[in-house]
């Protein structure tokens, strides 16, 4: 994936320092799957100002061990629509076609221009987050329940364009005032993740209550036709055809009602539960 670092020159070529003031971030995650094949989990991340202030643009650089996660997706959370947003990780070691300088797997950045004329901006309240982006993660090939792994946003991280990374926002405090860039805070800038198996269901068992009975396929016509929603999307799906649909309730009826073949894969679910082993599925939420 290209990356153009054009962004912060910009911004930083009209910088002139203010006084010192702060940014931090806020880092949640999901448990995350120990499974390279599983559901994706989300990792969100949010700054936070001491002072209000006008923010014109903010990269970020963050760092993780790539044999226990792999980065799925990255989007952004920002308020508006920016001008410029840029994404790219390495869930592998990565060769500079052109130097020829080989950056080492396990590096994520994020870098955003709110608006190039410089007056869109997100106006930041103090103490008041400010969603920026998730990280849409996997296990990596070294997962497996009860690993622990950090996420950890750090300066100093090798970069695929060459250089160290820096993480920063570009802020002012006024439209009348030019542009200063502040690192941000670093110090609680991480978050441990806990892998954890998938999601255990038995197929056709849609209210989990360890039997096959017409109250489930009412559940799935409710799901479909009412809004009603069910805990395991993947329970419902009798045909085994990555979808909750009308033919799944009529198959879990032929096959209680008139002797039909049995659905695919009846017993089916990630681990052993409620006695039924069978192979991993990942549709389920």
């Amino acid at each position: 994936m290209k990356i153009r670092s054009c962004f912060l020159v910009l911004l930083l070529a009209l910088s002139t320092p203010l006084a010192a003031q702060t940014f931090t971030l806020l880092i949640s995650a999901d448990p995350v799957i120990a499974d390279p094949s599983g559901q994706v989990s989300n990792i969100d991340v949010e700054f936070v100002s001491d002072f209000a202030t006008e923010t014109l643009g903010i990269s970020l650089f963050f760092g993780y061990d790539p044999s226990l996660l792999h980065v799925f997706g990255m989007s952004e959370a920002l308020p508006g629509s920016p001008s410029f947003f840029s994404t790219q990780w390495l869930n592998e070691p990565f060769t500079h076609p052109t130097t020829g300088v080989v950056t080492p797997a396990g590096v994520g950045l994020l870098g955003a221009v709110f608006d190039f004329a410089l007056v869109d901006t997100i106006l930041v309240t103090p103490g008041v987050p400010t969603p920026v982006m998730r990280i849409q993660v996997l296990g990596g090939p070294g997962a497996f329940p009860g690993a622990t792994s950090d996420l950890v946003f750090a300066n100093g991280l090798n970069m695929p364009t060459g250089g160290t990374s820096t993480n920063v926002v570009v802020w002012r405090p006024s439209p009348t005032e030019p542009p200063d860039d502040t690192s941000i805070d670093l110090s609680s800038a991480s978050v441990p993740l806990t892998f954890v198996l998938p999601p255990s269901f038995a197929r056709g068992d849609v209210n989990g209550d360890t039997a096959i009975q017409i109250v489930d396929a009412i559940l799935i016509l409710q799901f479909l036709f009412l809004s009603v929603p069910i805990d395991c999307v993947a329970a419902a799906d009798i045909n085994s055809d990555g979808a909750a649909g009308i033919v799944d309730a009529i198959v879990l009826l032929n096959y209680m009602f008139l002797s039909g073949p049995a659905p695919i894969g009846l017993a089916c679910g990630s681990q052993l539960l409620h006695g039924l082993d069978c192979a991993a599925q990942t549709v389920c939420p």
